[in-house]
């Protein structure tokens, strides 16, 4: 069953974006911002499409081969257990817009 990622409620026990991403990274032996790089690409690609990009119009915007993305994205959804970079993009857009908090202050649980 895939994980679900979602905000952390006042006083839960969890961890920033940044955090979790670099925990998953070090268990993974990957440099410790390759997932917030994830994130950050495929949310920002997919606000601009209005919709989840393809591994190949994610390739044509950050100059890499087709394969490349493909399995960027399968080592994330991997990763985070079913999650796509996507999702946590569009849970950290809705706490930076409705609480006003930047990428560092968003504190997720990941299920």
């Amino acid at each position: 069953m895939p994980a679900n990622v979602r905000l952390a409620e006042r006083g839960e026990p969890s961890v920033t974006v940044r955090e979790l991403c670099h925990s998953i990274a070090a268990r993974r032996n990957r440099p410790p911002e390759t997932y917030v790089v994830e994130i950050v690409q495929w949310g920002r690609l997919a606000d601009h499409l209005g919709r989840a990009p393809t591994p190949r119009e994610y390739a044509r915007e950050y100059h890499t081969t087709e394969l490349d993305a493909a399995t960027r994205l399968a080592d994330f959804q991997d990763a985070f257990r079913g999650v796509s970079p996507i999702e946590v993009s569009e849970v950290v857009a809705s706490a930076v817009t409705a609480r006003g908090l930047v990428l560092d202050e968003v504190k997720l649980v990941l299920e």
